[in-house]
């Protein structure tokens, strides 16, 4: 919704989560050239332990595009290294860096999955061409400046 007007809507196949997380960029400064307004949606399709995706939109105005196929090359370039047969893999929005999406890509924290059980890693991805700007390792992530991987609700 944009000032009480609703400017688009989405439907996700098997929406089981009881939470949708949204990353914003909205980030605008004419100075340097440049005006982002773009979400992440990220959810799940079976809860906690369901599979995690992600939907990108560009909002223009009242003008939205699914802009989604930006994250293909970087889900691409982590399943032909880390993959679980039985599941496939994770996939979740974690922030925005003028214009880049910094996604996580992980594959199945389950037994089912083999060796690579749990193994994450991260791509900042520039939307909407897709190109990858960097590839981080998990170590690498958790050095990235305003990510934070740690889950509130656990002690």
């Amino acid at each position: 919704m944009r000032d009480g007007k609703t400017i688009f809507s989405f439907t996700a196949k098997n929406l089981l989560a009881s939470g949708v997380w949204i990353a914003v960029d909205d980030d605008v400064n004419p100075a340097l050239g440049y005006g982002y307004d773009y979400i992440a949606l990220t959810y799940s399709d079976g809860g906690a332990i369901g599979g995690f995706r992600v939907r990108v939109f560009h909002l223009d105005g009242d003008v939205v595009t699914d802009v989604s196929k930006a994250i293909r090359g970087a889900v691409a370039d982590f399943r032909a290294r880390h993959y679980c047969k039985e599941r496939g893999n994770n996939v979740t929005a974690l922030k925005w860096t003028k214009g880049d999406l910094l996604l996580l890509t992980e594959v199945y924290p389950t037994s089912d999955c083999g060796p690579d059980l749990g193994h994450t890693e991260a791509y900042l991805v520039s939307v909407p061409d897709g190109k990858i700007q960097e590839h981080l390792t998990l170590n690498q992530l958790r050095q990235y400046p305003g990510v934070c991987l740690e889950n509130d609700d656990e002690n």
